[in-house]
């Protein structure tokens, strides 16, 4: 004799303690603490990474990711693969919010270093305060080369200071073949629970932007 099925008002459901978990319209755990879990698979990714999110850059003016930087996981990884910008000689920027997008914080104090295959040496701008950080200086436009690298969100939800760092490689308008590492600073009690990515003049006419949980 098959139970009888529960009409779905009376069953308590939540991600709290007591409630019963309950998938979402795609089938989809809500977002857990999953800490004590253990003996499970990298799903979604390789190398401790779990692949949250992805956005494949279309002429857009920017790019956000303002869900799951929510704490789950530790540390916050975006990947960013086959960037184009739209405009030569552009610079390439991150902004962090405390408030899922709404508004994005200023105040960074960064440090940008950048090695360029002609060049001897390297070119570094520091800032104090900034606006934006500074992730690439002066990459080429679409059709002239591609930019790839990633960003580290350390520690986001935590209340405190926090450190963003990362690396990027790229074509420079001039077609020199170009490489850096960057972190900024960013003063402040804050949890931080979304990012977005912008140019400093066009859009990005192609590209894949991947968000990772890092284990």
């Amino acid at each position: 004799m098959p139970f009888p099925k529960i009409d779905s008002d009376l069953i308590d459901t939540g991600v709290v303690a007591g409630k019963i978990i309950q998938l979402d319209g795609s089938a989809r755990l809500p977002a857990i603490d999953g800490s004590l879990l253990t003996n499970l698979p990298n799903a979604g990714g390789v190398g401790g990474r779990v692949l949250l999110d992805t956005v494949n850059a279309s002429n857009n003016a920017e790019i956000v990711f303002s869900n799951f930087i929510d704490g789950i996981y530790k540390n916050y990884l975006v990947e960013m693969t086959s960037i184009q910008p739209s405009t030569s000689n552009v610079d390439v920027h991150a902004q962090v919010s405390n408030d899922g997008g709404s508004t994005y914080l200023t105040g960074y104090d960064q440090h940008t270093q950048i090695l360029t295959h002609t060049s001897v040496g390297y070119n570094a701008q520091v800032g104090s305060a900034d606006s934006t950080i500074n992730m690439a200086i002066g990459i080429g436009a679409y059709g002239t080369g591609s930019c790839h690298g990633h960003i580290i969100l350390h520690d986001p939800s935590a209340v405190q200071n926090h450190t963003i760092s990362g690396h990027l490689a790229y074509l420079k308008s001039g077609a020199d073949s170009a490489g850096g590492a960057f972190y900024a600073e960013l003063s402040g009690s804050h949890i931080i629970n979304a990012i977005k990515f912008t140019l400093s003049a066009g859009s990005f006419v192609q590209g894949t932007f991947k968000l990772y949980g890092l284990l």
